[in-house]
């Protein structure tokens, strides 16, 4: 499973030449960046899309967050227009307070190849204290690119994303060709020889499958392997343990499943928020509380009279644990832009939980796998708990 997981992301990373384009999304977006020729002070940008309503975006940062990008899109009689825009993840891009982007010159209908571009000119270094706004750099930096397909777009009117992505590119490498306005007379479907780079179109798949498997385990399977830890022993015999095993295995297999998705598709720092910090602490108590689990059923003796400080030390971990990853799962839903359906069908399930758990505690009470007293002379019932 892991290998076919690594040979997928393999590709997640995407170096990219300045001499080229690269695109993304299918080749639905195309970007390029030069020097001004004769000009130390400003850069120009070539971006290129088949698309023939909504907007574009690129810009320089690790994510559509706090990234200084450039969005465009076409008014009402089909002119661009260009915007300079400081991305928040979660709410419409502000723009930024010096609009200092410039449209050199555009197409309104296609090239040859399907591509309407637009050549744009920023200037190299920062103009604000903002930390959004970026200084270029002659190196590989990392960048962003979003595209909405949707219809109606305005100023006021920037609808979320269909996809997006990241790339690494030098906007001022010096062997750069001068930006310029394609014919689209090359053969290759890419605008003047373009390289296509569509394996960072695989992150919204693996951030989508990061929470699909981190709300099964965390939201589900650890309050089903809870409840049966704590009030099904007695009521199941030697079957509960089997059962918590399991889940507690499927829970390991889909938290190690969804960290490898996000840790290898996320450029730059990949714990740069309460999001993902809480989920690395998660992840490390994960190994932790099953290493714990393991040495308690190794060294598990039926006949003890007395729950021991290992047994409840798991127990309260593995509380604090589920309570955590619950939190975690709300917050990866704010941060992704998720918390519609999908929020609610979480907090139904862990609402579920809780009121599981209130049942549990107040109906069926807590019950231990070690020998229990018979009520009536003292003496050890004896009865093995455990497969």
């Amino acid at each position: 499973m892991y290998l076919l997981l690594l040979a997928l992301l393999a590709s997640a990373t995407t170096m990219v030449s300045a001499v080229s384009p690269t695109c993304f999304s299918g080749n639905q977006l195309c970007y390029q960046a030069a020097p001004t020729t004769g000009s130390t002070t400003t850069a120009d940008i070539l971006i290129s899309t088949t698309l023939k309503q909504g907007w574009v975006a690129v810009g320089f940062g690790r994510k559509m967050d706090s990234t200084d990008m450039i969005m465009l899109w076409r008014n009402s009689t089909g002119a661009w227009v260009a915007s300079r825009r400081f991305s928040t993840q979660q709410s419409l891009p502000p723009a930024a307070p010096n609009q200092n982007v410039q449209i050199i010159n555009s197409t309104t209908t296609a090239n040859a190849q399907g591509f309407y571009q637009v050549h744009l000119r920023r200037p190299i270094a920062s103009s604000s204290t903002n930390s959004a706004d970026k200084t270029l750099t002659n190196s590989a930096m990392t960048m962003a690119y979003a595209l909405s397909s949707a219809s109606g777009v305005s100023a006021s009117n920037l609808p979320q994303h269909d996809t997006y992505g990241t790339f690494t590119y030098n906007p001022l490498d010096p062997t750069s060709a001068a930006i310029a306005i394609s014919t689209g007379a090359s053969t290759d479907g890419l605008p003047t020889g373009g390289t296509s780079s569509g394996s960072s179109s695989f992150r919204p798949t693996a951030i989508l499958l990061h929470g699909l498997f981190m709300a099964i385990s965390w939201s589900f399977l650890s309050l089903t392997s809870s409840f049966v830890a704590r009030y099904l022993k007695q009521r199941l015999g030697a079957k509960w343990f089997p059962i918590h095993r399991v889940a507690a295995m499927a829970i390991f297999a889909l938290t190690i499943a969804g960290f490898l998705l996000i840790y290898l598709t996320t450029d730059g720092d990949h714990f740069d928020s309460l999001h993902a910090i809480i989920g690395l602490l998660v992840f490390i108590g994960m190994f932790v509380q099953i290493a714990l689990g393991v040495y308690i059923h190794k060294s598990f003796d039926p006949a003890r009279k007395e729950v021991p400080v290992h047994d409840k030390a798991h127990w309260v971990f593995g509380y604090v644990l589920v309570a955590a990853a619950a939190v975690n799962v709300v917050l990866g839903h704010l941060k992704n832009n998720s918390a519609t359906v999908w929020l609610a069908i979480n907090l139904v399930v862990l609402v579920g939980g809780v009121v599981a758990f209130g049942y549990g505690e107040t109906r069926l009470g807590q019950s231990h796998d070690h020998a229990v007293p018979h009520e009536d002379d003292g003496t050890a019932g004896g009865y093995e708990m455990r497969a």
